[in-house]
């Protein structure tokens, strides 16, 4: 992907040749790339030093800073020198916002993501830190009948830029009943992971006769669908995936759930 067009013409005149230049910047697409470029016209007749090293009409592979370049005529005769900042957004691109489980077990507590700098399209994956059973609903913001304990959030918007954050969902009270509500669980077992061709899923706890489910890549693109019987065993051919992580997409109703797996 070239990095994130963001244009500025700056027009300067040189006092020794009465040259006009234009400069053009396009800044990294995400926060912390270095794909960033930098370019001069007009290129006849010039010579171009860059203080990365570069010494085209343009600079490539830039990460957020400043840059100058030095523009001499065919004689080798400086003519002027121009200073370029290459930038990101400052400030944050989500806010994260939590509401507590009344108690540990309970599955009431949530987590909200609103986008502020980010670009849509949205992705996003919420997963507790102490295992690998995520909760995921794609484009949607809101996750909803989650435990305590300690959350990852992977965040991904339309330019594919990936956000990696922590957050903690703690408890309202103190002091606990004891009673739970089980109803947003079950028994789910993907297995072998890691695997080479042929991916197991068993499923028990499940109300429904039949279940939706997909498969997704870390980017949030799903590569294939299809409903399944929850009651019985099914086998999945994943030996067509590239190597690499992936998620298997779970669906049934509004509520969705994530297990992620890693392809050999």
């Amino acid at each position: 992907m070239r990095a994130q067009l963001f244009i500025i013409l700056i027009f300067f005149i040189s006092i020794r040749a009465n040259a006009q230049f234009t400069v053009s910047i396009f800044n990294p697409s995400c926060r912390g790339d270095c794909n960033g470029q930098v370019e001069i016209t007009p290129i006849t007749g010039y010579n171009f030093a860059w203080s990365n090293g570069d010494n085209l009409a343009y600079a490539d592979s830039l990460c957020a800073g400043t840059y100058s370049c030095t523009i001499s005529d065919s004689e080798g005769i400086a003519l002027d020198t121009i200073n370029v900042e290459v930038a990101v957004p400052s400030g944050n691109n989500y806010q994260i916002n939590v509401i507590d489980a009344s108690c540990p077990g309970a599955y009431n507590g949530a987590i909200s993501i609103t986008p502020l700098l980010a670009v849509p399209p949205y992705s996003y994956f919420v997963g507790k830190n102490d295992s690998d059973f995520a909760y995921a609903i794609d484009s949607i913001s809101v996750f909803t009948g989650l435990d305590t304990g300690d959350y990852t959030l992977v965040l991904i918007d339309g330019n594919g830029c990936k956000e990696t954050l922590n957050t903690y969902l703690g408890e309202l009270s103190n002091v606990c009943t004891g009673i739970t509500d089980e109803t947003n669980r079950f028994n789910l077992n993907v297995y072998p992971n890691p695997v080479a061709h042929k991916l197991e899923i068993e499923l028990q706890g499940i109300a429904s006769n039949s279940l939706n489910f997909s498969i997704v890549d870390i980017s949030g693109q799903i590569l294939s669908w299809q409903t399944i019987n929850p009651i019985a065993k099914t086998e999945i051919d994943v030996s067509s995936l590239a190597a690499g992580m992936y998620f298997i997409q779970f669906q049934d109703g509004q509520q969705s759930w994530l297990r992620k797996f890693v392809k050999e």
